[in-house]
């Protein structure tokens, strides 16, 4: 946006001309019956709002322009007698995530995620496992949560090593968890 500031009055179609011009993919969603495509086009809105700083007012309203066919439907059948003044953000993602991704498809990615461990992944592929699952927006983890969940998932050797510390932040944890892996891949011992 580079110093563009939307004249006053029009910030709604300010930041849709915006959104538009970064001609972003998955920008417009239908209501699929696929709830992975329905949290990864919440997820990118997201990334795509806080990317423009696109002020929380006017979030669902933006959002809303991009959703189509069935999305649209739903849309229009949620919104009627809501009070769309006091409807947040946070109010919008999470009955969107209530209608597109159901509890049954939030208990397989809990179920995934609780079952997580290392087996035949190398660390950094067991890393990035743990973190495509835990970025679903129903999935918020505490740091010292990811940290406990990533020890405990670790091979039994890599494990034993990487419990004798304590770890500020995940990535200072996966980097120390590399290092031990490629040690012992040096020294012949496995993961």
């Amino acid at each position: 946006m580079a110093g563009n500031v939307p004249p006053v009055g029009s910030s709604q179609q300010f930041f849709l001309k915006e959104l538009l011009a970064l001609n972003p993919p998955l920008l417009r969603y239908d209501g699929c019956s696929d709830p992975e495509l329905a949290e990864t086009w919440l997820r990118l809105m997201n990334k795509y709002m806080n990317a423009l700083d696109v002020p929380a007012e006017i979030r669902v309203p933006l959002a809303t322009f991009f959703l189509e066919q069935d999305a649209w439907d739903w849309w229009e059948f949620a919104s009627r007698g809501t009070d769309l003044e006091r409807f947040t953000w946070e109010d919008f993602q999470r009955r969107y995530l209530d209608m597109f991704c159901p509890e049954t498809y939030r208990a397989l990615i809990r179920n995934l995620f609780a079952n997580l461990n290392q087996g035949e992944y190398s660390v950094a592929e067991y890393a990035m496992e743990l973190i495509q699952l835990s970025c679903f927006e129903f999935y918020i983890m505490k740091e010292s949560d990811k940290i406990e969940k990533f020890i405990s998932g670790l091979s039994a050797p890599i494990q034993s090593v990487m419990t004798r510390e304590e770890y500020e932040n995940f990535e200072d944890l996966v980097n120390k968890a590399r290092r031990v892996e490629r040690n012992f891949e040096l020294q012949g011992m496995g993961g």
